[in-house]
């Protein structure tokens, strides 16, 4: 299973026993890394306390909840950085842009550019 999945259902996992409360940082909204309120489930796997999964291009990123969105960024085709908007309660994309750029800079073999 990719990364990317994974991450996205660990994300979903979070965000969807608070729905009300935003993620729109790196490690939440106090950057602890805490949903404060949430109970989390005990377990989480690929079809264990799931409730949606979707496929998306690779990238490292840390997804961004607001209202009923999901971001992420991404790489398409190794060059193409992405911003994709999933709706929170079903994972179908919402949008997706390309973020322009003049130059990409050079990342280690293991990175991303997203």
């Amino acid at each position: 299973m990719n990364s990317r999945l994974i991450a996205g259902l660990f994300v979903l996992n979070l965000a969807v026993p608070a729905v009300a409360a935003d993620w729109p940082q790196f490690r939440g909204p106090n950057a602890t890394g805490v949903a404060e309120g949430a109970k989390l489930p005990d377990a989480i796997g690929p079809d264990k306390n799931v409730i949606w999964k979707i496929e998306l291009p690779p990238g490292h990123s840390s997804p961004v909840i607001v209202g009923d969105r999901i971001y992420v960024t991404a790489v398409r085709e190794k060059k193409e950085l992405m911003t994709i908007a999933l709706d929170r309660a079903t994972g179908k994309p919402v949008w997706e842009r390309k973020a322009p750029y003049k130059t990409l800079e050079k990342i280690h073999s293991i990175g991303s550019y997203a």
